[in-house]
C-alpha cells in the first residue's frame, strides 16, 4: 500500500513539471513565433493602462505599440513582474525624498522671510550685521545639504536612463511582435492578382458598348 502512495506521489510530482515545461514553451513560443493577437483581432481592446514613461499624473494615447506591449505583458510574467518593479520606482523615490524636500522647502522658506524682517530695519548698521549672522547660518544650512542636493539630482538621472530603458524594452519587444505579424499575415498576392484579372476582363467587355 504504501509502494502505491509512492508511485502516485513521483507520478504526480512528474506530471505536474511536464505541465509546468508546456506552458513555459507555450509562452516562449507565442512571443518568438506567433502573430500577436491584437493584430488579428480588430476588436481586441486594452484592458489596462500602462504607464510606460513613470510619467505620474500625465496621460497618452493608447496606440498600436501600447496594445502590443500589454500582450507581451500578459504573456512574459518575468517581464511583467520586471515592468512593475520599474514603475514602482516613482513612488518609492517620491516616498524616500520626502522627508529631505519636506526639511528644504522649510528652510528655504526660513531664510526667505528673514530677507524680508531684516528689510524692515531701519537701522543699517543693525540691519548689516543682523544679516551677516543669518548668512552665516544659510551657509551652515548649504554645508549640510550639499550632499543630499547631490545625492537626489543622480536619483534623477538614474530615474531618466530607467524611464529610457522601460523605453526601449517597449521598442524591442513590439518589433519582434510585429516581425511575426510580417512574416504570418502578409496577404497572398494571388489574390489582388485575380482581382486585377477581373477588372481586366470587365474593363474589355465594356468596350462594345463604349464607342
Amino acid at each position: 500500500m504504501k509502494i502505491n502512495i509512492l508511485s502516485l506521489f513521483f507520478i504526480s510530482i512528474l506530471l505536474l513539471t511536464s505541465c509546468s515545461k508546456n506552458e513555459e514553451s507555450t509562452t516562449s513560443e507565442s512571443l518568438e513565433t506567433v502573430t500577436p493577437t491584437i493584430l488579428v483581432n480588430s476588436k481586441s481592446e486594452s484592458r489596462r493602462k500602462v504607464d510606460f514613461f513613470s510619467s505620474g499624473s500625465r496621460s497618452y494615447e493608447v496606440d498600436i505599440i501600447h496594445k502590443l506591449y500589454e500582450e507581451a505583458l500578459d504573456k512574459n510574467k518575468e517581464l511583467q513582474t520586471l515592468h512593475n518593479r520599474i514603475l514602482d520606482m516613482s513612488s518609492i523615490k517620491s516616498d524616500s525624498l520626502a522627508a529631505f524636500n519636506l526639511y528644504k522647502r522649510n528652510n528655504e522658506e526660513y531664510f526667505e522671510s528673514v530677507n524680508k524682517y531684516l528689510a524692515q530695519i531701519q537701522d543699517t548698521v543693525l540691519r548689516e550685521a543682523t544679516r551677516q549672522t543669518f548668512e552665516q547660518l544659510e551657509k551652515s544650512y548649504s554645508g549640510k545639504v550639499n550632499g543630499h542636493l547631490s545625492a537626489k539630482e543622480k536619483l534623477g538621472q538614474r530615474a531618466n536612463i530607467l524611464n529610457d530603458r522601460l523605453i526601449l524594452i517597449k521598442l524591442f519587444i513590439t518589433q519582434s511582435m510585429m516581425q511575426n505579424y510580417q512574416n504570418n499575415e502578409l496577404p497572398n498576392l494571388k489574390h489582388i492578382e485575380g482581382l486585377l484579372k477581373d477588372y481586366d476582363q470587365l474593363i474589355n467587355e465594356t468596350k462594345k458598348y463604349v464607342k
